[in-house]
Protein backbone atom coordinates (compact mmCIF):
# COMPACT_ATOMS: atom_id res chain seq x y z
CA UNK A 1 0.00 0.00 0.00
CA UNK A 2 3.04 2.47 0.52
CA UNK A 3 3.97 1.63 -2.41
CA UNK A 4 1.51 2.80 -4.12
CA UNK A 5 0.99 5.58 -2.25
CA UNK A 6 4.43 6.75 -3.20
CA UNK A 7 3.85 6.48 -7.16
CA UNK A 8 0.19 8.04 -6.99
CA UNK A 9 2.20 10.56 -4.65
CA UNK A 10 5.15 11.04 -7.52
CA UNK A 11 2.43 10.92 -10.52
CA UNK A 12 0.36 13.88 -8.90
CA UNK A 13 3.76 15.67 -8.33
CA UNK A 14 4.74 15.09 -11.93
CA UNK A 15 1.04 15.97 -13.09
CA UNK A 16 1.08 19.32 -11.05
CA UNK A 17 4.96 20.30 -11.78
CA UNK A 18 4.31 19.96 -15.58
CA UNK A 19 1.07 22.07 -15.06
CA UNK A 20 3.57 25.00 -13.60
CA UNK A 21 3.62 29.02 -14.45
CA UNK A 22 4.35 29.28 -18.23
CA UNK A 23 4.91 32.63 -18.44
CA UNK A 24 8.13 32.85 -16.60
CA UNK A 25 10.08 33.88 -19.27
CA UNK A 26 7.85 36.23 -20.88
CA UNK A 27 8.41 39.51 -20.84
CA UNK A 28 7.54 41.58 -17.88
CA UNK A 29 6.49 45.33 -18.09
CA UNK A 30 8.46 47.50 -14.90
CA UNK A 31 7.24 51.23 -15.92
CA UNK A 32 5.78 52.24 -19.02
CA UNK A 33 9.45 53.22 -19.96
CA UNK A 34 11.19 50.04 -19.73
CA UNK A 35 10.92 46.90 -19.77
CA UNK A 36 13.21 43.62 -18.21
CA UNK A 37 13.16 40.27 -19.38
CA UNK A 38 12.12 38.02 -16.24
CA UNK A 39 15.20 35.43 -15.51
CA UNK A 40 14.97 32.24 -13.90
CA UNK A 41 15.80 32.78 -10.23
CA UNK A 42 17.96 29.50 -9.58
CA UNK A 43 20.42 28.94 -12.75
CA UNK A 44 20.99 24.86 -11.88
CA UNK A 45 24.08 23.28 -11.74
CA UNK A 46 24.30 20.13 -14.13
CA UNK A 47 26.61 18.63 -11.32
CA UNK A 48 24.50 19.20 -8.43
CA UNK A 49 25.84 16.86 -5.00
CA UNK A 50 23.94 16.01 -2.45
CA UNK A 51 23.03 18.46 0.26
CA UNK A 52 23.15 21.17 -2.50
CA UNK A 53 20.07 23.02 -1.15
CA UNK A 54 19.70 26.83 -1.70
CA UNK A 55 18.63 29.02 1.46
CA UNK A 56 15.84 30.77 0.20
CA UNK A 57 13.38 28.33 0.41
CA UNK A 58 11.56 29.70 -2.51
CA UNK A 59 8.92 27.04 -4.26
CA UNK A 60 8.19 28.47 -7.79
CA UNK A 61 5.66 25.72 -8.07
CA UNK A 62 3.87 26.02 -4.24
CA UNK A 63 4.15 22.22 -3.90
CA UNK A 64 6.36 22.16 -0.78
CA UNK A 65 9.91 21.37 -2.43
CA UNK A 66 12.77 22.36 -0.99
CA UNK A 67 15.52 23.24 -3.93
CA UNK A 68 18.56 21.24 -4.44
CA UNK A 69 19.29 17.35 -4.13
CA UNK A 70 18.45 16.16 -0.57
CA UNK A 71 21.95 15.57 1.87
CA UNK A 72 20.88 11.91 2.15
CA UNK A 73 20.88 11.11 -1.72
CA UNK A 74 21.98 7.95 -2.48
CA UNK A 75 24.87 7.22 -4.15
CA UNK A 76 24.27 4.27 -6.05
CA UNK A 77 21.42 5.96 -7.34
CA UNK A 78 22.92 7.64 -10.59
CA UNK A 79 21.60 11.30 -11.44
CA UNK A 80 20.34 11.64 -14.82
CA UNK A 81 22.44 12.22 -17.75
CA UNK A 82 22.13 16.27 -19.06
CA UNK A 83 19.80 17.10 -15.82
CA UNK A 84 18.90 19.80 -13.24
CA UNK A 85 17.59 18.96 -10.08
CA UNK A 86 14.47 20.48 -9.27
CA UNK A 87 14.12 20.04 -5.58
CA UNK A 88 12.92 17.63 -3.49
CA UNK A 89 10.11 16.53 -0.88
CA UNK A 90 10.94 14.54 1.82
CA UNK A 91 8.21 12.38 4.42
CA UNK A 92 7.98 9.93 6.81
CA UNK A 93 7.32 7.46 3.58
CA UNK A 94 10.52 8.12 1.52
CA UNK A 95 12.30 11.05 -0.52
CA UNK A 96 10.74 11.96 -3.67
CA UNK A 97 13.14 13.98 -6.03
CA UNK A 98 12.76 15.62 -9.11
CA UNK A 99 14.66 16.40 -12.18
CA UNK A 100 14.19 17.71 -15.82
CA UNK A 101 16.38 16.26 -18.32
CA UNK A 102 17.15 17.16 -22.25
CA UNK A 103 17.91 13.75 -23.33
CA UNK A 104 15.10 11.77 -24.79
CA UNK A 105 12.60 9.29 -22.91
CA UNK A 106 13.87 6.06 -24.29
CA UNK A 107 17.53 7.14 -23.01
CA UNK A 108 16.69 8.17 -20.14
CA UNK A 109 14.67 4.64 -19.41
CA UNK A 110 17.80 2.75 -20.90
CA UNK A 111 20.04 4.69 -18.58
CA UNK A 112 18.40 3.70 -15.55
CA UNK A 113 17.74 0.28 -16.42
CA UNK A 114 21.13 -0.82 -17.34
CA UNK A 115 22.97 1.61 -14.40
CA UNK A 116 20.29 0.27 -11.82
CA UNK A 117 21.34 -3.48 -12.54
CA UNK A 118 24.80 -2.46 -12.60
CA UNK A 119 24.93 -0.80 -9.27
CA UNK A 120 23.37 -3.73 -7.58
CA UNK A 121 19.14 -3.23 -7.95
CA UNK A 122 16.86 -5.60 -9.25
CA UNK A 123 13.34 -5.57 -10.75
CA UNK A 124 10.60 -5.41 -8.12
CA UNK A 125 8.39 -8.28 -8.05
CA UNK A 126 5.02 -7.31 -8.93
CA UNK A 127 6.16 -3.95 -10.12
CA UNK A 128 6.30 -4.67 -13.89
CA UNK A 129 8.02 -1.92 -16.14
CA UNK A 130 5.51 0.25 -17.85
CA UNK A 131 6.67 2.26 -21.03
CA UNK A 132 4.80 4.11 -23.85
CA UNK A 133 5.81 7.32 -25.78
CA UNK A 134 4.57 9.82 -23.28
CA UNK A 135 6.10 7.92 -20.10
CA UNK A 136 7.41 5.39 -18.11
CA UNK A 137 7.41 3.69 -14.82
CA UNK A 138 10.31 1.42 -13.47
CA UNK A 139 10.50 -0.35 -10.11
CA UNK A 140 14.18 -0.69 -8.26
CA UNK A 141 14.77 -2.92 -4.95
CA UNK A 142 18.34 -3.65 -3.22
CA UNK A 143 18.85 -6.54 -0.74
CA UNK A 144 21.65 -6.66 1.94
CA UNK A 145 22.93 -5.49 5.29
CA UNK A 146 24.23 -2.40 3.39
CA UNK A 147 21.41 -0.33 2.46
CA UNK A 148 18.48 -1.86 1.61
CA UNK A 149 16.57 0.13 -0.35
CA UNK A 150 13.00 0.63 -2.87
CA UNK A 151 13.53 2.73 -5.87
CA UNK A 152 10.28 3.91 -7.93
CA UNK A 153 11.27 5.93 -11.15
CA UNK A 154 8.19 8.28 -13.10
CA UNK A 155 9.17 9.44 -16.36
CA UNK A 156 7.29 11.45 -18.46
CA UNK A 157 7.80 13.49 -21.61
CA UNK A 158 6.71 17.08 -21.79
CA UNK A 159 6.48 18.07 -25.29
CA UNK A 160 5.71 21.61 -24.70
CA UNK A 161 9.10 22.21 -23.96
CA UNK A 162 10.76 19.28 -25.41
CA UNK A 163 11.85 18.02 -22.19
CA UNK A 164 11.53 14.65 -19.80
CA UNK A 165 10.70 14.99 -16.00
CA UNK A 166 12.67 12.39 -13.93
CA UNK A 167 10.37 11.91 -10.36
CA UNK A 168 13.01 9.56 -8.23
CA UNK A 169 11.41 8.37 -4.88
CA UNK A 170 13.09 6.70 -2.32
CA UNK A 171 13.52 4.95 1.00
Amino acid sequence: MKKLLMLLLAFSFLALYGCGNKDENKEVKKDEKTTEQSKPDDVKNENTTAGDVKKDNSDPNGLGLTTGLPQDFPKDIPQPNNSTCNGFLSSSDGTVVTFESKDNLKSVVDFYRTNMEKNGYQKQEGNEYFENENGAMLGFKKSGKEAPREVGFLIGVNKENKITQIVITYK
